[in-house]
């Protein structure tokens, strides 16, 4: 009998976060969310921009959750517009990945209706852990 060894598919998730580089509460709390999937065994692409991510959705076929900031390059009347314009790109293009909302409590209100709609989970970046949130993610994936 011939034995081949099982080979199993490495996970992977795309975070998509402007403030994985810096020092802010937010930026630790996505820091320490990263740790605690690749402690899971999952690899974790990190994209700073909405801009990358949609170029690592694009080229990777294999991302099986997404982890997407929803004050991504806040600024002005346009706040969400770049986590909006990510969302449907990543769903005209996957209409079953698991997509992970990240939001302060206080943003809530400021979710529309058809974002809620193409997102499967929320994430309250400061009140929930890395553990239950990456039980979730791996539970989703």
């Amino acid at each position: 009998m011939i034995e081949r060894p099982i080979k199993r598919i490495q996970l992977r998730a795309l975070m998509v976060d402007d403030e994985l580089p810096t020092s802010t509460a937010e930026g630790h709390a996505a820091r320490t969310l990263v740790q605690e999937l690749q402690g899971r065994a999952i690899d974790v692409v990190e994209a700073p921009s909405a801009e990358d991510g949609m170029s690592v959705v694009a080229s990777d076929s294999a991302i099986h959750a997404l982890l997407l900031d929803w004050s991504l390059g806040s600024n002005g009347e346009r706040v969400h517009e770049k986590a909006r314009a990510l969302l449907e790109f990543v769903r005209a293009r996957n209409d079953k990945i698991p997509i992970f909302l990240m939001a302060e409590q206080g943003q809530a209100s400021s979710i529309p209706i058809d974002v809620m709609e193409m997102v499967d989970e929320y994430v309250w970046t400061l009140e929930d852990t890395a553990a239950f949130v990456g039980g979730r993610v791996v539970a989703a994936m």
